[in-house]
């Protein structure tokens, strides 16, 4: 297993100041409003969830890196949000059901635009729309991050 450092970094700087968003012609501002969307949903739902802080920094840190490596343009945030969700979830061993994560996801989606909070049915379309986002979401995170999802937090040393 290959331990991260300053010399082997998981970015050059190079990556770290032109990412693939800003490539595609998304302005810097708006791809730093996005990241910040992200990491708001994110931090959103883990309270919601009850699931540890280290859970939510690992899924944001997920989340963050793979946007280093693919575009705003060519990936759904809200996807990446729950699939970067639900892989912290297993990763950090805090197991949480799909439908708890999308109904979450969902309803602090549509609070922050302003519409009826209403909880998506187990049965309907919709949620099966969303669970296969889901699952298309986590996917894309372990193939672009190459399945590396070791995340090193500072609580320990705190």
């Amino acid at each position: 297993m290959s331990r991260l450092s300053l010399k082997n970094p998981l970015l050059t700087p190079s990556q770290i100041l032109r990412s693939p968003s800003q490539e595609r012609g998304m302005s810097q501002e708006l791809e730093s409003d996005m990241r910040a969307y992200g990491c708001h949903l994110i931090e959103s739902s883990g309270i919601v969830l009850r699931v540890p802080q280290v859970v939510m920094a690992s899924a944001q840190i997920l989340f963050q890196r793979f946007y280093y490596l693919a575009s705003f343009t060519d990936f759904s945030l809200r996807s990446t949000v729950l699939g970067a969700l639900f892989l912290a979830c297993k990763v950090e061993e805090n197991p949480q059901t799909v439908r708890n994560i999308i109904n979450v996801v969902d309803i602090i989606i549509k609070r922050d635009r302003g519409y009826p909070e209403i909880v998506t049915d187990g049965y309907d379309s919709e949620y099966y729309d969303y669970k296969n986002e889901m699952i298309i979401g986590e996917m894309q995170i372990l193939r672009m991050l190459g399945f590396n999802v070791q995340v090193e937090l500072p609580y320990g040393l705190l």
